[in-house]
């Protein structure tokens, strides 16, 4: 707001109610879009994480037929996030013991018996977690089957839901088990 002074002179500027009025009207505005900033970037992050797991059990199912050996592919989920493995083994393995593990930082190593393909890891930090309803797929080259076959679940904090349901011929398909992704059907 522009004032003239006794003398006459016109000052540029603005007093503190204005600019208090401003900032409050600011922080208000902030206010109202950081939720809505805050669900995009989470859904954002569960869509990159499910093209991840589609392009991870492809991947898998390619190697396996092209090598015409059983390629694994193993989710590990902890407090700290899921951490998904995917391997060959080069002999038999421990009883009971994973080949392959993913420490707490989301490093994976393998013992002697497995080989390394490729691993992924989504901290918990990233608000959306990935669950299966089986531990390993195997995806066996030589025969083109997955055994068992089963899904993965793509989660967020709060959102839609994505599921990648993976059958014995190794096809994979995506649907909604909540029905609120919109672009996928419901399960």
């Amino acid at each position: 707001m522009r004032a003239q002074s006794l003398t006459g002179s016109r000052m540029a500027g603005f007093c503190a109610v204005e600019v208090c009025v401003a900032a409050t009207i600011v922080a208000m505005l902030t206010s109202l879009a950081l939720p809505s900033l805050k669900s995009t970037v989470t859904a954002h992050r569960a869509q990159q994480a499910s093209q991840t797991l589609l392009t991870a059990i492809r991947e898998a199912r390619s190697e396996a037929i092209r090598s015409q050996s059983v390629v694994k592919l193993n989710l590990q989920s902890s407090t700290h996030g899921s951490c998904l493995v995917m391997y060959v083994e080069n002999g038999p393995a421990s009883a009971g013991r994973q080949p392959c593990q993913c420490s707490a930082d989301g490093t994976a190593t393998c013992n002697a018996a497995a080989t390394l393909l490729r691993h992924q890891w989504l901290p918990s930090t990233a608000e959306v977690s990935v669950l299966t309803n089986v531990p390993t797929m195997n995806f066996e080259g030589a025969r083109g089957l997955v055994t068992p076959a089963g899904h993965f679940d793509v989660n967020q904090t709060s959102g839609p839901a994505i599921r990648h349901i993976v059958s014995m011929a190794g096809r994979i398909r995506s649907c909604s088990p909540d029905g609120e992704a919109k672009q996928l059907v419901r399960c």
